[in-house]
């Protein structure tokens, strides 16, 4: 696995794999919590199976679980995974890269990087410009990771962190996210934006209304600043008064959407639950691995959409997102400054599916999705002249010669159509 400052990976024939990550890693046995030790062949080798290429470190920290934390590591390397380490001396309040324990992880061939901060706020972006700075004098191929918040985090959390919520205060406001995302590209300067955004709340099958907007924006500022970006995706509840526990339907939705808009790195919220959260009174449920070190019905799910992501996912990181396609954006809530009328030979993307338009050295492409969570629909693409191309749908690959395309398309799934030219090329 080579090294590189973005968090996709490398494959045997040059080509990168999209970033497919999780957290929480498999835990160590620790006496506050009297868990069962998850540091295993047998857990490394399901999330092997599951397709999931990243996994998170949380509770195997440096330097207190370094014997865990390096059994870990060699685990992902027999098993081609790469882990994200956490390091008591390498987080928010704490910068020290020289000791012994850092130098021998950070050359590990599975070590990703470190993972430094998760939803920190405005104050502390100084703080993380200066250590990622130090960080790069050590390494320039492994990753700085942190992970912002999203739209729907309170406005004192914009300035403080995630730690800074209080009970029974509202949202914060789009002005104010976009004070926050912009004072961190200006400080940061960073490499990519990670973030988190968790659509599905209430009742099925309603979906929060900014969920677009939320991607839109980050698109839009990642495309600015020409770095990619990488979300997490909903997999569980923590609060089932407010958030809702996703099936497997829901789960594709919010992987397809990213896609959509053209995401370089999907990232599980969680594979395994956090502890001490069910001591603190959170309702953690819908995880991918049990506490038993068992796959769940959930890590299925995942699986079957990892197989999709790794069948076209070279193709994703090489294109530039253009916009959205399909006149059923406004159903949607698609912001209509994302919108085209045509991109390439496409001029149309009928109701009720949409397409996000790509651009890459091979010409054009479009990843084309059925927005709705409850019924199958036909997509149906019309081109300005015959066309023939490729579609990408999990393992399979057909191709096709029309001015026209239609396939069916189950809830929230998307599909990859790819054009080539009258040579066979891809253009």
């Amino acid at each position: 696995m080579d090294g590189i400052t973005s968090l996709s990976v490398a494959s045997p024939l040059s080509r990168r794999k999209m970033l497919i990550g999780a957290w929480v890693a498999p835990a160590p046995h620790m006496k506050q919590y009297n868990n069962k030790n998850l540091i295993t062949d047998k857990s490394y080798r399901l999330l092997r199976e599951s397709g999931i290429n990243c996994i998170y470190a949380l509770y195997e920290k440096f330097p207190e679980y370094s014997t865990s934390a390096f059994q870990a590591l060699d685990y992902c390397e027999k098993y081609g995974i790469r882990y994200l380490v956490r390091d008591k001396n390498c987080e928010l309040g704490s910068v020290d890269l020289d000791t012994p324990y850092f130098r021998k992880y950070i050359r590990h061939p599975a070590c990703a990087g470190v993972l430094f901060a998760d939803e920190p706020g405005i104050e502390q972006f100084p703080m993380i410009r200066d250590a990622w700075a130090k960080f790069r004098e050590k390494t320039k191929d492994k990753t700085f990771f942190l992970n912002l918040l999203p739209v729907y985090a309170q406005n004192e959390q914009f300035l403080r962190g995630a730690a800074a919520w209080q009970f029974g205060r509202p949202r914060g406001t789009k002005e104010q996210y976009k004070h926050y995302i912009e004072e961190y590209l200006s400080v940061v300067q960073p490499e990519y934006i990670s973030y988190d955004y968790y659509p599905m709340e209430g009742e099925f099958p309603n979906i929060t209304s900014d969920h677009f907007w939320q991607l839109s924006y980050i698109r839009k500022k990642t495309l600015e600043g020409g770095i990619p970006f990488y979300c997490f995706i909903q997999c569980c509840t923590w609060d089932r008064d407010l958030v809702r526990n996703p099936i497997g339907s829901e789960i594709v939705w919010q992987v397809s959407s990213a896609l959509l808009y053209g995401c370089k790195g999907i990232q599980y919220f969680t594979f395994l639950n956090p502890y001490e959260e069910a001591l603190e009174g959170a309702q953690f449920y819908g995880n991918l691995m049990d506490n038993n070190g068992n796959a769940t019905e959930k890590l299925s799910v995942v699986k079957n959409i990892n197989v999709h992501l790794n069948g076209f996912g070279a193709d994703m990181l090489e294109g530039e997102h253009l916009g959205i396609m399909g006149d059923a954006a406004s159903l949607w809530n698609i912001p209509p400054e994302d919108m085209l009328s045509s991109c390439g030979a496409l001029e149309g993307v009928e109701k009720p599916c949409i397409a996000g338009c790509f651009r890459s050295e091979g010409g054009f492409m479009y990843y084309v999705m059925n927005p709705s969570l409850v019924d199958t629909a036909e997509a149906r693409l019309s081109f300005r002249e015959k066309v023939s191309g490729k579609v990408i749908r999990r393992e399979k690959t057909e191709r096709f010669c029309d001015n026209t395309f239609r396939a069916q398309v189950a809830p929230g799934e998307g599909i990859l159509v790819r054009i080539y030219d009258d040579k066979g090329i891809l253009k």
